[in-house]
């Protein structure tokens, strides 16, 4: 592939990307506060990964089971 080819997919990734997460953002909100009701708490799980090459991340997770 071309570098003119690799820019496109990558900007229309990332559109596609942004868009999809506008589109479900407000069903993140409603999850939210069910969540915050029914778990009288906080709604998110925070967890420590490992990623590549041995580097630790923390990653945030909807508390839903």
């Amino acid at each position: 592939m071309t570098l003119y080819k690799v820019f496109i997919k990558r900007v229309l990734d990332f559109l596609a990307a942004l868009i999809g997460l506008v589109i479900i953002s407000p069903l993140f909100l409603v999850l939210s506060i069910c969540l915050f009701i029914v778990n009288n708490g906080h709604p998110f799980v925070y967890q420590e990964r490992t990623g590549k090459n041995g580097n630790i991340f923390t990653i945030i997770k909807f508390k839903t089971m």
